[in-house]
């Protein structure tokens, strides 16, 4: 066979059991066209059938008209159409349900309501670098007492640039970190560390006057424009001040300077000159300044902004503010700080807190007012020192531990004010570990409060007072489980409630700030002794501040809906 003959036989396909005609044993040769012929005979059949390899296909389901057809039945179409308008019901159901609870739900707590607001005096609380002195650094790394406590508000006593003749409420720059507490950079840090723990920094404010080194007063003294008219300046001699009025530290309120050659007015002490409030371009100043008091303020002494330059005062009222003290347009300056305060609080979290000092002592009235109105806002709470007569004891270091200087310092030279000297025996170590310290019932009083919504949104009722006890409760709407709470500020004694209704029979003791072994009280004998505190806990369906609306207060009513564990308005 030639091979020309053989070039094609490559596409025949061989297969097991079947014989290919292309070949042949013998040597006979045949003409090209009988070989083709006998080629595409062997081809033909050697070729597999071709439903030997069919595939087997997914199926592709019905045909639209098919399933129009099943579709259109009524045991398709009837279980169909229920279940879409089912669904359109529960959806719009849900929706106003959502609606309705928005609605009806009691505005959320703030961050500054959610637990107590604990003051850090930073002079006195932690010193990082061995100087005797508290400082920045030395606060932030003790943020883990915060902690421990369950606080998450801190405000922080005033560390601005100072000349400390009246330990930083002379503010110098209100831009500036005092050195003695730390750095712009000690401050950012402490800032963050308190944010990523969730601790809120409030900040102290001081807005009646600054310290006569501040470069708004120097330029005052000189009659230097605008700075004039900061401070109230009045023509006097050396020895005639204008009037007979008299600072809050007993001195007078004129003090002559060589300088301008007139008196200027401080209701303080003589180097914290007032600042002139009847001047717009001082409101616009401090307004700016109190932007920067980052999560919220404090603002000290606002009482005594405005002064009213008359003519001297009787005799007879000499020792007493009556001109210098809440006069009239106060409350307007505290509404616009209040807006302005609101402005940089649109963002959830982001709410700036302001809470002001006054002095109004007894006269409540007064002090209730620094609130604003239903429809202007002014502070969000004002406070007074009414049980306060002296600061030192306050000042002390804070004592840790045992060790040297009660671990607030390590300096070898002593610290700024004495240690106080059973700190041996006093100290938040030792209190830690005693369930009865004052530190643990103040944590345990904290975590209670944020636990139980009757101590935190429900009302505060007066039940009893005498010449040595005093009672009140807080109790909720919905909400079986109530507390009382009765205070001994005289002698030992024994109170009986039984006159009260709306107490069951029994009280269970839940906390008391002296060790007792006895679990339960009759309401009728009640024993404390003097400076004890008890809270008692009990369960009743009757409710006191129906029958007692004249004793009872709440900032916003709400009630409690046990099926659905939920607060709503009533």
């Amino acid at each position: 066979m030639s091979s020309t003959k053989i070039t094609n036989i490559d596409a025949v396909e061989l297969q097991e059991g079947i014989q290919n005609a292309a070949f042949h044993e013998d040597d006979d040769t045949s003409d090209a066209s009988s070989f083709r012929e006998q080629l595409a005979t062997s081809m033909s059949v050697t070729r597999p059938e071709e439903n030997e390899y069919t595939q087997i296909k997914p199926y592709a389901g019905m045909p639209k008209e098919v399933l129009m057809l099943y579709s259109s039945k009524a045991c398709y179409r009837i279980p169909r159409e229920i279940i879409f308008w089912l669904i359109v019901a529960c959806t719009l159901a849900l929706i106003a349900m959502t609606v309705t609870i928005v609605a009806l739900s009691p505005r959320c707590m703030s961050w500054w309501q959610l637990s107590p607001v604990y003051q850090v005096y930073p002079r006195s609380f932690k010193d990082s670098n061995a100087d005797g002195v508290g400082d920045l650094k030395g606060i932030e790394e003790k943020l883990s007492h915060f902690e421990y406590l369950n606080i998450k508000a801190v405000w922080i006593s005033p560390f601005y640039k100072s000349p400390m003749r009246d330990f930083g409420y002379d503010v110098e720059d209100f831009r500036q970190i005092d050195p003695i507490f730390g750095t712009m950079e000690d401050f950012d840090d402490l800032l963050a560390s308190m944010h990523d723990k969730g601790l809120k920094l409030i900040m102290d404010y001081i807005p009646n006057h600054t310290s006569d080194k501040h470069i708004w007063f120097q330029l005052s003294q000189n009659g230097t424009e605008p700075y004039k008219d900061y401070y109230i300046w009045v023509n006097c001699t050396r020895d005639k001040p204008p009037n007979n009025w008299v600072s809050v530290f007993g001195n007078s309120t004129w003090e002559y300077d060589e300088v301008r050659q007139q008196c200027y007015f401080h209701q303080f002490l003589k180097e914290q000159p007032d600042l002139n409030y009847r001047n717009p371009r001082v409101i616009e100043e401090m307004t700016v300044s109190l932007q920067t008091t980052v999560d919220g303020s404090h603002c000290s002494s606002l009482d005594f902004l405005f002064g009213v330059l008359q003519s001297t005062v009787d005799t007879e009222f000499e020792l007493y503010h009556d001109y210098t003290f809440t006069q009239q347009g106060l409350h307007e300056i505290l509404t616009n700080w209040r807006i302005e305060l609101d402005d940089y609080s649109r963002e959830p979290g982001r709410y700036r807190f302001m809470v002001i000092e006054c002095y109004d002592y007894e006269e409540i009235d007064k002090t209730m007012r620094y609130y604003g109105t239903s429809y202007v806002n002014e502070s969000d709470f004002p406070f007074n020192f009414y049980l306060l007569n002296s600061r030192d004891p306050q000042r002390t270091p804070m004592q840790w531990d045992d060790k040297l200087n009660a671990g607030f310092s390590d300096s070898e030279n002593g610290t700024w004010l004495d240690i106080a000297p059973d700190y041996s025996t006093v100290n938040v170590e030792l209190q830690q570990a005693d369930t009865h310290s004052t530190i643990s019932q103040y944590r345990a009083l904290s975590l209670l409060r944020g636990a139980e919504l009757a101590l935190s949104r429900g009302w505060f009722c007066f039940v009893w007072s005498d010449v040595n006890v005093f009672a009140y409760l807080r109790e909720l709407d919905g909400l079986n489980k109530a507390f009382l709470v009765v205070l001994n500020f005289g002698k030992d004694t024994t109170t009986d409630l039984s006159s009260v209704t709306e107490l069951p029979d029994t009280l269970t003791v839940h906390l008391s700030t002296v060790p007792i072994s006895q679990k339960t009280f009759s309401k009728s004998r009640i024993p404390t002794s003097q400076g004890q505190g008890l809270l008692l806990e009990y369960s009743t369906n009757q409710r006191f501040h129906p029958n007692h609306a004249s004793e009872c207060y709440v900032s916003e009513k709400a009630c409690y809906l046990p099926a659905l564990d939920i607060l709503y308005k009533c």
